[in-house]
């Protein structure tokens, strides 16, 4: 009689460990694996580069993206509105012309929250050519 009462327990313990295990799990994974805002360097077609971003947001919202050269000059500005929005950006800068540094600042502020996500953008002339997409 102890012992199936010893066995009923441990089962029970187990079962209970194991949905608690499952339910932290799943919950963890979802709020880990979300990005809010991605930007990407996909190309350069016609040697200007191309970058797309995109807002994974599930509620519709506004975002404010402002482009800015490497002395903080203001080279564009969007609103966008909307849920999951994704957007091109082709930079007018023909990359053939460029000696030096290339270095750009996406900023992309939500209006709701104000959290302010930023990317550096930069391409250095060397032997290999290198387009670096950092978020800060």
């Amino acid at each position: 009689m102890k012992k199936a009462i010893k066995n009923t327990r441990i089962i029970t313990m187990g079962l209970i460990m194991v949905f608690i295990m499952g339910f932290t799990q799943v919950a963890l994974s979802i709020d880990g694996n979300q990005n809010p805002v991605e930007l990407k360097a996909i190309g350069n077609p016609n040697k200007q580069p191309l970058f797309e971003l995109k807002v994974n947001n599930a509620v519709p919202g506004e975002f404010l993206v402002k482009v800015k050269d490497e002395n903080g000059d203001l080279l564009y500005t969007e609103k966008l509105s909307g849920k999951n929005v994704s957007r091109t950006y082709q930079l007018g800068t023909n990359l053939e012309e460029i000696n030096d540094v290339f270095n750009v600042r996406f900023e992309i502020t939500s209006v709701k929250t104000h959290e302010v996500f930023i990317y550096n953008v930069t391409r250095k002339n060397h032997v290999v050519q290198d387009i670096i997409v950092a978020k800060l």
